[in-house]
C-alpha cells in the first residue's frame, strides 16, 4: 500500500501484525522468534535446539519457539541423532536463570485461568472471595497477578487447605574501608519528587520469585539496581552467613489465606573493595551514592561503620510488627518507611497495644476557612493533591486537614 504524500510504501495484514508481535514479545535480544507452525515447515531446524515460550498472549495455541543466534544446522540428517531438545521457559521471562515451580506449588492449575475462573477455584478450598477488593485487601485480579505473572508468592494446598508462601531476602554486604573497618551498605534515604530527602536506613530486601533461587534473585537485584555483572560478583562476594526461618501469619492483603514468609538474613563479604567495578558502589573509599531515575524514584546509600551500636529504627519497627503479626512485606510501596517516618521523625503517630492488638494512633485537625464574596458565603477546600509525581483528586472538596504531633495543641499546629 503506498501511504498518501510519500513514496514510501506501508505493509497491513494477519502476517505482518503477527510479525511485529513476536519481534515485541521475544524472550531476549537477537534471537530467532517462531510460531510453532512456521517451525514445522523449516525443515532445517529440525536438529536444532529451541526454547519454549508458553502462555504467550496473542498467539495461536499460547505456545511460540526461540532460538539462539549461535545455533547452527547441519546440512545431512543424521538419522541416528537424538530428537530435537526443548528447553521450557517459564511464564516470566524477566530471570536470565529459572528453575521450575517449587514442590507442591499449585501455579500450574491457575496459570491458565481468567480472574472468574480463578475466583471460583479459591471458592472451591473455602475463601471467601468478596473480601478482596476492599480496605488493604489486593483485588482478585492483582492477586493471580502476582502468582502467575510476576510469581512473588505461591500458593499450596496444606491438610486441604490453602497457603501462600513468599520468600524474602534481606542482604547485609559487608566490606572493609581503607583502613581494615568493616562497613555495611545501607539505603540511607529516598528522594522525593519535589527534592526533599526521606531517611530510611534499611537493608536492601529482594524477593524471591517461585522460579528462581534466593542466590539468582540476589544476583539479579545486584545487576538491575547497580549494573555489577555475574562476572564481577562472583569474583568478589563471598557469602558468609544465611539465618533462615519460616514465620506463619495472616496477611491484610491475601484475606482468608494463611502466609508463610520464607526469611534468608544473609551476610555476603566483599573480598576485594578495589575490584574495578565495585566503584558503582562507592568503593573502595566508603562514597556514598545514589540509584534509581526520576521515574522510578532515586535512593542514596551509605556505608555504615559495623561497629555502630545505635538502634536501627528499621529493625526495630520492623521486629515490632512482626511480634504482632505483621509483615512489612505485604506493605504498599513506601508504606513502611512513611510509617517510619511519622513515628520516629515527625512524631504524627504512635504505636500502641490495646487488646494484645497493636494499633496506630494519629490526631487530625480539620479547619474550615469562610470568607463573604459579594456577599455569598465560600469555603476554601482542595481540589487535588500533588504526591510522587501522581495527582490525587480524592482530597476534592474537603477542608484543609493536618495532622498533629505527638503532645501537640491543634493551637500550635495552626500557624
Amino acid at each position: 500500500l503506498a501511504l498518501p504524500g510519500s513514496g514510501a510504501r506501508g505493509y497491513f495484514g494477519k502476517a505482518v501484525s503477527v510479525a511485529k508481535h513476536l519481534a515485541e514479545t521475544a524472550p531476549k535480544d537477537n534471537c530467532v522468534h517462531l510460531l510453532p507452525a512456521t517451525k514445522h515447515m523449516l525443515r532445517v531446524f529440525e536438529r536444532m535446539t529451541f526454547t519454549v515460550c508458553n502462555n504467550l498472549v496473542g498467539t495461536s495455541g499460547k505456545t511460540s519457539y526461540s532460538l539462539a543466534t549461535w545455533e547452527e544446522a547441519t546440512d545431512d540428517e543424521d538419522k541416528n541423532a537424538p530428537a530435537p531438545t526443548v528447553r521450557p521457559l517459564p511464564t516470566s521471562l524477566e530471570a536470565s536463570t529459572m528453575r521450575q515451580s517449587r514442590p507442591g506449588s499449585l501455579t500450574s492449575e491457575i496459570q491458565h485461568l481468567s480472574v472468574e475462573q480463578f475466583a471460583g477455584w479459591l471458592v472451591s478450598y473455602g475463601v471467601d472471595t468478596t473480601l478482596f477488593g476492599r480496605g488493604q485487601a489486593k483485588s482478585l485480579a492483582s492477586f493471580l497477578k502476582e502468582l502467575v505473572q510476576t510469581r512473588s508468592s505461591y500458593l499450596v494446598e496444606k491438610e486441604g487447605e490453602l497457603e501462600r508462601r513468599r520468600e524474602i531476602v534481606r542482604i547485609t554486604l559487608v566490606a572493609a574501608s581503607p583502613n581494615g573497618q568493616d562497613h555495611h551498605l545501607m539505603i540511607a534515604s529516598d528522594i522525593m519528587d519535589d527534592g526533599r530527602l526521606r531517611n530510611r536506613n534499611q537493608k536492601l530486601g529482594v524477593t524471591v520469585p517461585e522460579s528462581t533461587t534466593w542466590q539468582e534473585a540476589v544476583k539479579l537485584k545486584f545487576l538491575e539496581i547497580f549494573g555489577l555483572s555475574d562476572e564481577v560478583q562472583r569474583e568478589v562476594f563471598s557469602v558468609e552467613a544465611n539465618e533462615y526461618k519460616e514465620e506463619s501469619m495472616p496477611s491484610a492483603s491475601i484475606p482468608g489465606i494463611a502466609t508463610v514468609y520464607m526469611t534468608h538474613e544473609v551476610r555476603i563479604k566483599v573480598l576485594d573493595p578495589h575490584r574495578e567495578g565495585l566503584q558503582a558502589i562507592g568503593l573502595p573509599n566508603m562514597e556514598s551514592f545514589v540509584t534509581g531515575s526520576d521515574q522510578r524514584g532515586k535512593e542514596n546509600w551509605a556505608w555504615t561503620p559495623a561497629h555502630d551500636k545505635k538502634p536501627n529504627q528499621a529493625d526495630s519497627l520492623r521486629e515490632l510488627l512482626m511480634n504482632y503479626h505483621i509483615s512489612m512485606e505485604d506493605f504498599d510501596e513506601h508504606a513502611f518507611t512513611d510509617l517510619m517516618e511519622e513515628v520516629y521523625e515527625t512524631r504524627i503517630s504512635t504505636l500502641t497495644v490495646r487488646n494484645k492488638e497493636l494499633t496506630r494512633n494519629t490526631q487530625i485537625i480539620k479547619v474550615w476557612i469562610s470568607a463573604d464574596i459579594l456577599s455569598v458565603p465560600h469555603l476554601l477546600v482542595h481540589k487535588s493533591k500533588k504526591q510522587r509525581g501522581k495527582i490525587d483528586i480524592r482530597m476534592k472538596d474537603r477542608p484543609i486537614s493536618m495532622r498533629l504531633k505527638h503532645g501537640e495543641s491543634w493551637k500550635q499546629a495552626l500557624p
